[in-house]
């Protein structure tokens, strides 16, 4: 069984003192951000996921570097992928896999030894369901979302699109799969991916829900054949390292 540790922070709880541990790329991108709550979202989620990976390779999170590989074409972009500065990059047979995502009040890194995607969102977020199903759910989803009262529905579509977004991160594809080419199981039911309906399957996909807290609605997927063991902890709000900042 593949385990997948989550950790998770409430972005504003992240000290500005930890910006020392992104490269000079990052901090650019960073500066360039116009919203204060958008620089602090992004330090948030680069810092995190540096002090969590670094935690795992016991190896200065200053120190990490990243690359991005398109699993579609092969160009630069697309999922990050880790190497380090100066040194051999790490092998892929032996270079843990990671996902971040935000929403809210929540940055949320997930590291596994299989390719990994997590998703996590906001109940409640604004959204109009019947436009958003159009565009996000296969045929037989949007007929398991219309037979709920309507009540239920917006909550089930979220818990749909959050499993979805974990499964096409995982698969390293992200949107350049049509959403509604996915099929997954019905929201009450444990969470599974049912059909690709795309090119290049990736193998078996394995999911699971994670449990945020209240008013969060989050999910994991990991290219296994079994569902994960999913461990979950929030984030110390203390340096692991000794060459990371003290906040």
């Amino acid at each position: 069984m593949t385990t997948v540790s989550i950790v998770w922070a409430d972005p504003a709880a992240v000290p500005a003192s930890l910006l020392g541990l992104l490269d000079a790329g990052e901090r650019a991108r960073h500066d360039a951000l116009l919203r204060p709550a958008d620089r602090q979202r992004f330090l948030a989620a680069h810092a995190l996921t540096r002090l969590v990976l670094g935690e795992v390779l016991d190896t200065d999170p200053a120190a990490l570097a990243f690359v991005h590989r398109c699993a579609t074409c092969g160009g630069p972009h697309g999922k990050p992928a880790l190497r380090q500065k100066g040194v051999t990059p790490f092998l892929d047979s032996g270079r843990p896999e990671f996902s971040v995502s935000h929403a809210g009040d929540r940055v949320v890194v997930a590291v596994a030894g299989a390719p990994v995607g997590v998703d996590v969102e906001t109940a409640g977020a604004a959204l109009e369901p019947a436009e958003f199903a159009a565009v996000t759910l296969a045929p037989t989803e949007r007929r398991a979302l219309g037979e709920l009262p309507p009540g239920e529905q917006p909550a089930a579509l979220l818990r749909t699109w959050v499993r979805k977004e974990a499964v096409l991160k995982a698969t390293g594809r992200g949107l350049a799969v049509p959403p509604d080419r996915v099929e997954l199981a019905p929201p009450g039911a444990p969470p599974a991916l049912v059909a690709w309906g795309a090119e290049d399957d990736p193998g078996p996909v394995a999911l699971a829900d994670v449990d945020l807290g209240p008013g969060r609605i989050a999910a994991v997927a990991v290219l296994a054949p079994t569902t994960p063991n999913v461990e979950i902890r929030a984030w110390s709000g203390r340096p692991t390292f000794a060459g990371a900042p003290a906040g």
